[in-house]
């Protein structure tokens, strides 16, 4: 039997018996707006005034990797300075925004 064919029956027994859940487009973008392995950079203005000193201090303006979404700490993240290789996690994954190319 095609593996293809195989694993398609399977995902429909399975939406069948309710024990997995298709995700729309809507669902998808809920589960975090980043893509692992993007570069991004702190977004200031999501933060109350008397924080962005403090967070400044760690981000500043530089530029980070989004390595990936912490699986038990659901909407925070991974990240790597780009310049510097410095690793930070536990951050919300909303308070970043994607730079463009």
């Amino acid at each position: 039997m095609n593996f293809a064919k195989h694993r398609r029956e399977e995902l429909e027994k399975a939406f069948a018996e309710g024990s997995v859940v298709p995700l729309n487009e809507a669902a998808e973008q809920q589960m975090g707006k980043l893509k692992p392995m993007t570069l991004v950079r702190f977004d200031y203005e999501s933060l109350e005034p008397y924080l962005i000193w403090q967070i400044r201090q760690v981000f500043g303006d530089d530029v980070w990797v989004f390595v990936g979404e912490i699986t038990n700490m659901p909407e925070h993240g991974v990240f790597l300075n780009h310049r510097t290789g410095q690793i930070v996690s536990g951050y919300h994954i909303d308070n970043f925004v994607e730079i463009g190319e």
